[in-house]
């Protein structure tokens, strides 16, 4: 574990950074019309993102919600924006993105730009008035929050900044 302290002081100026440049406005939040549970970690593979995604869409069902998902779509041939439905060949959305639309049947907006994504899955398909970001790296996004609150356990899957409206990294 104390091999790791030197990287955690350079992750901690690394978000410092991010933070300082968000404050400056330099990097302006992109501005959605519902809210955005962010399912994502430091670890690349095999921590259990896309378990958890399908875990949340299905909470978020329970509790009256209409999810759509974005994802980035990583390690696919085609770097086009795609709308994934059941015919989508893997090489061209990612393989996790048609797993988790053939699993959960909800609507999936695959882009590098993942508020881009948000947009236009939202555009397509108006009934969404939550979106499960899977897959999550660098762009900002300012929440915000829908009329119909986070209740119960879905507030253990969404970032206490979706609950409280302010900016997260996505």
């Amino acid at each position: 574990v104390w091999l790791l302290w030197p990287l955690s002081w350079v992750y901690a100026l690394a978000l410092a950074s991010r933070r300082l440049v968000e404050a400056l406005g330099l990097a302006p939040a992109v501005r959605l019309p519902v809210p955005v549970v962010v399912v994502g970690n430091l670890v690349a593979g095999g921590a259990g993102k896309t378990p958890a995604v399908l875990a949340v869409v299905d909470l978020l069902r329970r509790q009256g919600w209409t999810p759509g998902i974005v994802s980035r779509g990583h390690g696919r041939d085609d770097p086009r924006p795609c709308e994934v439905t059941r015919s989508t060949p893997a090489r061209r959305c990612g393989d996790e993105p048609l797993l988790l639309h053939l699993r959960s049947g909800a609507p999936l907006q695959v882009d590098r730009d993942r508020p881009a994504a948000g947009r236009a899955l939202l555009a397509h398909h108006p009934q969404v008035d939550i979106l499960v970001a899977d897959d999550v790296e660098t762009k900002l996004i300012d929440f915000a929050i829908a009329q119909k609150p986070l209740t119960g356990f879905s507030k253990l899957f969404a970032r206490w900044q979706v609950v409280q409206g302010t900016r997260s990294n996505m």
